[in-house]
């Protein structure tokens, strides 16, 4: 660059008209000199500057993807605080874990059994019902069902009715009981798009598709059952249900009691508005003689025993039923399609050659339940009314395994039941006939509003006594949670 300079400076001067001293030449070139030296240093610290510019960069971008990860640690963070709560759990649970659903209920009922003389008394009660459990999903394919529920004291061993979960307010404001109401676990071993198959193992949820003049609803059965289902096409599903269920365990004794349930039930589709579903189910109990009054908790009525309560019959039941449902695409003040059904039920138990038939029929408009399992959601706005007729003759069931909330009015002791002393009353279980009526109302999704009436009276009763045709009223505030 120097040599450059020096060589157009020279040019520059010999172009020029007068002329130059050798001295002041070489001061001009000296002063050419330090400016070209000039210039370099200050073209070096530009360098330099850069140089330093850069690096700068380098350190400014390094701390921008620290800053960047670090941020995103925090979102990641965040975002597993997030669906901690959304999931609703403040616990930590193992990595087998994937799901926990809880099956929570608070009822509170009154309850008024209407005297139809002065030979009865009329009572009301206020019931409180409250029942805390979940099912907690693992991987594998295995459910672990659990539920605690309040549990009136009933039976040899105080462990609660296996038919109600009811408390009553009494006793001075005393502490009410809590029993085991599920226990079990289940494992759904096959699961294709046509077929499942579980099996359970424990104290378990209710049966399905029975009805209350079968299985009580708050009845949860101990043992085994296994269950499949095909699904064939699209508007077509058929069910099988398989139960082996204790009944009693004997300390003195090799003839334990216990019953074995089959059940075949299909439910189709007929285009956009008609449902059907139809079950044909069998019931049988083994060793039905060591089911005594004295070991069993006695919380129903209608079978017949001998003096020592020893029941005299078998119970070999085939039990049918079916419904059709039209569905209107909305209704007035409904919320959601509108069911129609019409419904019947017919039991006939072989093991009796007397009294052993029982059926029910009737229509519902709308549909609400008050159960909080998976399929019953999104309520709100949905309401009910139903009718059902029934007769329910004393042998056609095991007593101790239907609906406690249906009874009638007795004036002396039931026909087939031990002797002993007796006063007027009112008694659940079989051995009635008479209307069943329903009214409920879902304001929330959380709230099922419920009022039920029975009028029944007794089939059978004691030669010389008057039938007494009685009222029972029930209604319910239901909050799932």
């Amino acid at each position: 660059m120097v040599l450059a300079l020096a060589v157009f400076t020279a040019f520059d001067l010999r172009g020029a008209d007068a002329p130059v001293s050798n001295d002041e030449l070489l001061k001009r070139i000296e002063e050419l000199e330090q400016k070209v030296k000039s210039l370099e240093r200050n073209l070096e610290s530009a360098r330099k500057e850069q140089k330093s510019k850069s690096q700068l960069n380098e350190e400014l971008d390094q701390k921008i993807k620290i800053l960047e990860r670090n941020r995103e640690l925090d979102n990641e963070a965040l975002d597993a605080k997030l669906k901690e709560k959304e999931g609703g759990s403040i616990f930590k649970v193992p990595e087998w874990v994937t799901s926990i659903r809880l099956v929570n209920d608070l009822r509170l009922r009154y309850d008024e059994i209407f005297a139809p003389d002065s030979d009865f008394t009329t009572r009301w009660r206020i019931r409180p019902r409250l029942r805390l459990g979940g099912i907690v999903t693992l991987k594998d394919d295995f459910d672990i069902g659990f539920r605690l529920a309040s549990a009136p004291s009933v039976g040899k061993d105080s462990g609660g009715d296996p038919l109600s979960t009811n408390q009553t307010f009494e006793d001075n404001g005393s502490r009410k009981p809590v029993g085991v109401d599920w226990a079990f676990a289940r494992w759904t071993a096959i699961h294709t798009p046509e077929w499942t198959g579980s099996f359970t193992v424990g104290k378990m949820d209710n049966p399905p598709n029975f009805t209350e003049d079968v299985f009580d609803v708050d009845y949860t059965p101990e043992g085994l059952a296994e269950q499949f289902s095909y699904r064939a096409g699209a508007n077509h599903t058929l069910s099988a249900y398989l139960g082996q269920y204790m009944l009693d365990e004997l300390q003195f004794g090799n003839k334990d009691p216990f019953l074995v349930l089959e059940q075949l039930h299909l439910d189709s589709k007929w285009g956009r508005h008609i449902n059907t579903a139809f079950t044909l189910s069998g019931l049988s109990i083994a060793n039905p003689e060591s089911l005594v009054t004295t070991n069993v908790p006695d919380s129903n009525h209608g079978n017949t025993r001998n003096a020592a309560g020893v029941l005299l019959n078998d119970y070999q039941l085939l039990i049918a039923d079916g419904s059709i449902a039209y569905n209107l695409d909305h209704f007035p003040l409904y919320h959601g399609p509108f069911p129609i059904k019409l419904y019947g039920e017919y039991i006939h138990n072989f093991g009796a050659s007397r009294d052993n038939v029982a059926y029910s029929f009737g229509p519902s408009f709308g549909s609400v339940s008050q159960r909080n399992y998976a399929g019953v959601t999104n309520q709100k706005g949905q309401w009910e009314i139903s009718y059902r007729y029934q007769e329910l003759q004393g042998d056609a069931n095991y007593e101790e395994l239907t609906a406690s909330d249906n009874g009638a009015f007795y004036r002396s002791r039931p026909v087939g039941e031990p002797y002993g002393s007796f006063r007027p009353t009112f008694l659940n279980g079989l051995n009635l006939r008479g209307h069943a009526f329903r009214l409920a109302y879902a304001p929330f999704d959380s709230l099922v509003l419920d009022a039920r009436v029975w009028l029944n009276e007794p089939i059978k009763v004691a030669p010389g006594t008057e039938k007494a045709q009685g009222v029972r009223f029930l209604f319910d505030a239901v909050w799932k949670f």
